[in-house]
């Protein structure tokens, strides 16, 4: 009887001890979590010109209308990883400071030329490096996915759109001469022949 009273006294004693780091933890989380969200907002006002063009292309284009989706689901990544992150001490890494000034220096180099997506990746990466810098490289290794997933904010690959749908008509085009339908291209338009209606019944027929 002595060993099962032993195992449970043993088992609160630790319950209780991991209740006291955990809040011991707790005014360090909010302090660091109050000045990530400082410098987040910082960031967000530093280049607010790169952060309202972003927001005016998720507006614009239904292609890029996820993007206003992106911020609250990677919050709720973070948020379901809360009790992974309650067990781990944020403590600052400055070895990121160099990469934040590299990012900082690459966006006012995209700026100046003109290349909008490389200053909005620019400005999305150096959120997470600045989590990174506050909050460590445990946290940051924790919240991994979730400060990827800000990534998929930036509207990229709209120029590709162009060369997408080029090779989409040369296939398709390709693919019905082969099967020895007549088609015509005009550009990435196909334009069929006028069928009549007593060749859809014969084309009917020949399917039933």
């Amino acid at each position: 009887m002595t060993e099962p009273k032993a195992a449970i006294a043993t088992s609160t004693q630790q319950q209780a001890v991991g209740s006291i780091l955990n809040q011991a933890d707790l005014p360090s989380w909010r302090l660091a979590g109050l000045l990530t969200l400082l410098s987040i907002t910082i960031i967000f006002v530093l280049y607010q010109q790169t952060a309202l063009s972003t927001i005016a292309i998720w507006h614009r284009s239904e292609t890029f209308a996820h993007g206003f989706l992106i911020f609250p689901i990677s919050a709720y990544l973070v948020w379901t990883q809360r009790k992974r992150l309650a067990k781990i001490s944020p403590q600052p890494n400055y070895f990121g400071l160099p990469i934040l000034g590299v990012l900082g220096f690459g966006w006012l180099l995209a700026y100046l030329s003109g290349v909008q997506v490389v200053a909005q990746y620019c400005l999305v990466s150096m959120i997470s490096v600045a989590i990174w810098v506050l909050l460590g490289a445990k946290v940051a290794r924790a919240i991994a996915f979730p400060l990827g997933f800000l990534l998929f904010a930036v509207p990229a690959g709209e120029f590709l759109i162009p060369h997408m749908m080029n090779f989409t008509a040369d296939f398709v085009v390709t693919a019905l001469q082969v099967t020895g339908i007549p088609v015509y291209r005009e550009g990435t338009f196909l334009p069929f022949p006028a069928v009549s209606g007593q060749s859809w019944k014969d084309v009917a027929g020949c399917v039933t």
